[in-house]
This record gives C-alpha cells, structure tokens and sequence, in this order.
C-alpha cells in the first residue's frame, strides 16, 4: 500500500505538507512560507544584483556578462542530466553561464525541476556529476501531456529526476552499499511552478489541478515500500507556485508569465530567495525574436498542430540540442491565407485561450507560423536536408545586465497583484 507522504513547501524542512490521495492544490494557498517564497520569486525578475551577492565557494563573485540562452517553446521540454556540457562548471577565465527559460504562458503552466544530492554536491565539488539535474517543460493541457497513467509527462520528468540522482549516490558511494548508506545521503528534488492565471473557462485552473494531481501520484508512489527506490530518502520541495490566484493580477493580466534558470555553479551556495536549491529559479517577461533560438518557426508549428506531446529537444546521445525531425500538420493554405487576414483582435479571439491577456508578442509569431506553413507544408521535406544538432555554442547569446533591465522595465508597468492583496 502507498504511504501518506510529505511534500515540503519550500526548502524548509519544518514545513510539510500531508500529502494523501484526496489531497487537493487549494490546500497549499494555506501556506505562508509558500506564499512567501512565491512573493519573492514573482519580485525578483532577473536580479542580477542577487547573482553578484552570492559569491563563490573562494569568496569571489561571478564575473560572466553574458550567458548562453536555451528556449523551450509551448509543448517543449528540456531534460539535462547531471553529466551534460550544458551542467559542466568551468571558474576560468571567459566562461559563459548558461541560462533555460520558456515561452510566456498565460492559462499554460512552466514546470521546473531541480534536483540536488546534499552532502555529495558539496564533498565533490569539482565533479560534473555531482551538480543535479535540470528539467523544465511548457504545458499546455493536451491530453496526451497529463494522462491519468504512467505516460504521464509530468510523472516521466519527475522518473527522470529521481533516476538520475538514485545513479549518482550509486556512482559515488558504490552500487554494493547497503540501504543505510543510500539514506544518508538524502536528494532533495525542487519543483518550481507558474502559469495557469485564473480564467473565464478555467482552463488554467485545469491545468494546475492536472500537474498538482500527477505530482501527487509520483510522491506518493515513489514513497511506497513497493517503490523502486524505497531505499533511498527522497524529499519534494515546492518551492515556488506562483498559479491561479496567486498569479493572477486586479486587471485580469497574469503577474509571472515565464520563468528561467540560471546555471551557474556558485549559486549552489545559497540563492537569491534564501533557499538551497542548485540554481536561481527566477521570472521572465517580454522576450524578443532573438533569443528564441534555432529554428523557431518550426518548432511553433509543432506547438501549434502536432500529436500534443512534449517534445524533448536535448539529445543525450550527442549532448546538444536537437530540434526535430518530427511531424507536423500544417493547416490548408486557403485557411491559412483566411486566418492572415483577420483583424488583430478577431485573429486573438480564435487562436488564443486568453485573447484579452497575451503578450505583444503573440500575434507577429503566430503569423510567423503560418508563413512558415505556407512555404514548408510538409514536414519530412523540411527535415530531409537540415541538420538537427545545435551545440551549446550556436544558441544565442544574452547581456545579462541587458536582460535584468528588460525585466525592471516590464516589472515597472505591473500593478498591484492578487498574491499583494492577500497580505
């Protein structure tokens, strides 16, 4: 039988949350310490002065100005497992951080994994092996996403997580250790959550219920005596759930639209929130085309018309990023032509679930999309002659303090949000 479990808010070890079959997401709006950590996360922006006050296990600060950017589009994933070029750490001269960040959301929901084995992360410092593992995906809501089974994607990102870090105390204390060993080195899995602002049709309170209720299964099944990893101590920290009403501003707008990480080995120390996740999780808003990455029009057609599967676009295998081959089902191009012609607010009204609240940048990249259709409406052709393989070194390249400006100016403009009005 499965065993009630403890999901705890945030990184604090005092503060757990039951977690039983009938526990439901509105009973985590009771929490102050979540509720804190959300206010701070959603205050953040990009906080590059909070980068700089954590400094290195030398006492020195970071000196990287620009950072690598990864975009996850809607219906993407990213899985980064401890071992990756992208996870490498390198303290020398000219080295660029990397940061992960997804497209805005708005009904949808950005889901971020962090995992950290404690004890081992700061004794081996100095192996790529040792510093966690990363996910982060672009939900929607598709069914084929949120199953009610173990295909579940969230359930998967969370398998990954978990089986990534169980190798890792394996590797560094010894497959033959017994169980009490593996217990003493507990992995702590962090699990970020914004998006799904409220709305008329509820689908953004759909959404959440589905995720809550998938990480509700995992927990509860990876802490049974039947589990897989039943000799091992795994703990869940939801440390930021900025959703629904605690994302939702007065006007109507959500507060947090996207969210990033950024992934650089002093952070492990202590982020800018207080907590001891490995990286700093922090919110992002107002992109432009050009950080979004490689083969962007590709990608947002398959967002818009494929099978509703998350797409992994890391290739293990070649440790980059891989973007297709995959199919796509590209819309007539009498349709096409049809949608192209519509006025602004018309063409919101049919392919937005929240036409009233969607970014400025909407609108130019769907129409982006359906050019894109129109020029390639087969997706194998596309595929045929193009290289899928892009190395960390050909994703965009982002000014840091470039970037945290964009986010104070965006943040200037916020007003006063359903999560200030709870105080």
């Amino acid at each position: 039988t499965t065993m009630p479990s403890n999901l705890f808010l945030t990184s604090q070890l005092d503060s757990p949350f039951p977690l039983r079959k009938s526990s439901s997401y509105q009973e985590l709006f009771q929490s102050r310490d979540l509720f804190r950590n959300t206010k701070e996360f959603q205050k953040s922006c990009f906080a590059l002065k909070a980068i700089e006050r954590n400094q290195d296990p030398d006492g020195h600060a970071p000196s990287a100005s620009q950072a690598h950017f990864i975009y996850l589009h809607q219906r993407e994933k990213l899985t980064l497992p401890p071992k990756s070029c992208f996870l490498r750490q390198d303290a020398s001269e000219g080295f660029t951080p990397t940061i992960i960040a997804s497209a805005e959301a708005t009904t949808c929901c950005i889901l971020g994994i962090q995992t950290q084995v404690g004890s081992l992360l700061h004794e081996k410092r100095q192996n790529s092996s040792t510093h966690g593992f990363i996910s982060m995906a672009h939900i929607d809501g598709s069914d084929n996403q949120l199953r009610k089974d173990e295909k579940c994607a969230v359930r998967q990102m969370l398998g990954d997580a978990v089986r990534h870090s169980t190798l890792m105390v394996q590797e560094a204390i010894g497959q033959s250790s017994n169980t009490e060993q593996f217990h003493n080195h507990p992995i702590d899995i962090h699990l970020f959550l914004t998006g799904g602002m409220c709305d008329q049709d509820e689908a953004g309170e759909q959404i959440v219920t589905d995720i809550f209720d998938s990480l509700r299964t995992f927990i509860l099944e990876a802490s049974s005596k039947e589990s897989t990893w039943s000799g091992f101590t795994l703990r869940f920290h939801l440390e930021v759930f900025s959703v629904l009403e605690w994302n939702t501003q007065s006007n109507g707008f959500p507060l947090c639209t996207s969210m990033g990480f950024y992934l650089h080995d002093f952070h492990c120390q202590k982020n800018s929130l207080g907590r001891h996740a490995p990286y700093l999780a922090f919110p992002l808003s107002g992109l432009s085309f050009d950080l979004m990455g490689n083969e962007y029009n590709v990608r947002g057609v398959r967002g818009m018309t494929g099978n509703g599967l998350l797409q992994e676009i890391f290739s293990q295998s070649h440790d980059c990023i891989q973007i297709g081959p995959y199919d796509y089902q590209a819309i007539p191009p009498l349709r096409l032509m049809q949608f192209l012609t519509l006025s602004e607010d018309v063409f919101l009204q049919y392919l937005s679930t929240s036409p009233d609240y969607e970014s400025d940048l909407f609108v130019p990249s769907m129409k982006r999309f359906f050019y894109f259709m129109l020029e390639h409406p087969n997706a194998e052709e596309y595929f045929r002659e193009r290289n899928v393989h892009f190395a960390l070194n050909a994703s965009p390249v982002v000014d840091v303090a470039e970037l945290e400006q964009r986010q104070n100016i965006k943040s200037s403009h916020r007003q006063h949000s359903g999560l200030e009005k709870q105080q």
